[in-house]
């Protein structure tokens, strides 16, 4: 009788597509197992479900859930609107001119709502949504001008020539050494920092439009072109990007890396929380998205981003890298 009840037990498992087989240990259960292959005996523990899910910030028009706005640059009705043309001097990021006030900004509402408005204008830092990337051109000097036709064209560069101020690598500022965003084409570019020689003292970063503590997951970080050059071939002569500086090339004991400050509270001046991203390190440059683990920041309902560099990298007037960053996927815990 009783072998019958146990061959009947492994019949009804057999035809069961969710078996499960639950352990117990003292009066508790210390394990559920999907029970894959009876014949073979094969078992697969059962993941535990998280308490939260994971909404991201993708850039990418069809995850667009924000209601259409307008800018004095034109109407935004997708996340590839907010892209500037040209990369650099742009009616968008900066203006009627490169000092003018801009009302740029984005808010991803509607999903992980984060948001972000730049105070001023690009020059003095923001966060701005790009497209342009290029593996094939921005490592040395000698590509700069082939990739800035790529963006602007031949005429452009032959209309220029010997005129640094308009040849610079920050022409490009808004190019990765990637093919596009890390799911996608969109991305954003950070570009800010402040140390004692900074033209500005604020802090570039996003946060929660609603004002909620929420935990950012993690995102994906790059460098852009024109820091790797800078970093990788040191600090060229072209009007607006020697920064007073004398450096070279990099050796074993430069750094370059990001910051992030959480803060806890709108209204805190001091952040809870920091942890820190080094897009080059041991020689060796971040050259295509990063996974940066954010979770350590905590509950925020703001993250700023300040960028620094080992001293070599320093001029006479701070830092001497340019303070750009591209990043993108940012993925936010909300309580299900």
């Amino acid at each position: 009788m009783k072998k019958s009840i146990l061959f009947l037990a492994f019949a009804l498992i057999a035809i069961s597509v969710s078996a499960q087989m639950i352990i117990w240990k003292n009066g508790e259960t210390i394990g559920e197992y999907d029970i894959l292959d009876v014949d073979s005996v094969t078992f697969r523990r059962s993941e535990p479900e998280l308490p939260y899910e994971l909404r991201i910030l993708t850039f990418e028009d069809k995850d667009k859930k924000f209601e259409e706005y307008g800018l004095e640059a034109g109407t935004i009705s997708t996340w590839s609107d907010l892209i500037d043309s040209p990369q650099y001097g742009g009616p968008m990021l900066y203006g009627e001119d490169v000092m003018s006030p801009t009302d740029y900004h984005w808010s991803d509402e509607n999903n992980t709502n984060l948001c972000h408005t730049i105070s001023w204008n690009y020059a003095l830092g923001g966060h701005a949504i790009s497209n342009y990337s290029s593996k094939s051109y921005g490592y040395t000097n000698a590509d700069r001008n082939s990739l800035i036709v790529q963006f602007y064209g031949e005429d452009y560069v032959k209309d220029n020539a010997g005129n640094d101020a308009a040849l610079g690598w920050f022409c490009v500022q808004l190019t990765t050494p990637t093919n596009g965003g890390n799911s996608g084409d969109n991305f954003a570019v950070h570009f800010g920092y402040v140390d004692f020689y900074s033209m500005s003292n604020e802090l570039q970063g996003f946060s929660f439009e609603d004002g909620v503590a929420r935990v950012i997951d993690h995102m994906y970080v790059t460098n852009t072109n024109y820091t790797l050059n800078q970093i990788l071939y040191g600090v060229g002569s072209e009007a607006g990007n020697s920064f007073g500086g004398n450096y070279t090339e990099p050796t074993e004991d430069s750094w370059f890396k990001i910051t992030a400050y959480g803060y806890a509270n709108e209204d805190d001046d001091e952040p809870t929380s920091s942890v820190d991203f080094y897009l080059f390190q041991n020689l060796t440059p971040v050259l295509d998205w990063a996974k940066w683990d954010l979770s350590s920041l905590g509950e925020v309902v703001k993250v700023e981003f300040n960028m620094s560099a080992s001293a070599d990298m320093g001029g006479s007037y701070g830092l001497t890298i340019p303070a750009y960053f591209a990043y993108d996927d940012v993925a936010v815990r909300f309580d299900k």
